[in-house]
């Protein structure tokens, strides 16, 4: 539903005469990030039973957003979302509990 969403946005209509052009401009790396960033936010609070709001509020205060999840991007994108979820669940729970995790 992502994808669709953002190739929704990204749509742009040339309007000429008789005829509709689509171009469907690429995603940027930082867009490719950040819909990273909702995808696991949402698998997270789904296994936690969380709302996705509380997660993020939990891994934006303790820095997991920048530290794990963008800046592993290039790792973590290609593993499964079983890997991914249970990867942000342990580094989320050692920084709750004042350990250092990436």
């Amino acid at each position: 539903s992502l994808f669709l969403l953002d190739a929704l946005i990204n749509l742009n209509f040339y309007v000429s005469l008789n005829q509709i052009t689509i171009k469907i401009n690429p995603m940027t790396l930082e867009e490719k990030k950040m819909e990273f960033v909702v995808f696991c936010i949402e698998n997270v609070a789904e296994q936690l039973n969380e709302l996705p709001e509380n997660i993020y509020s939990r891994l934006n205060n303790l820095g997991l957003i920048d530290d794990l999840l963008f800046d592993c991007y290039e790792v973590l994108h290609t593993q499964s979302k079983q890997h991914i979820t249970e990867d942000i669940i342990l580094a989320l729970k050692n920084r709750e509990k004042g350990e250092i995790s990436q």
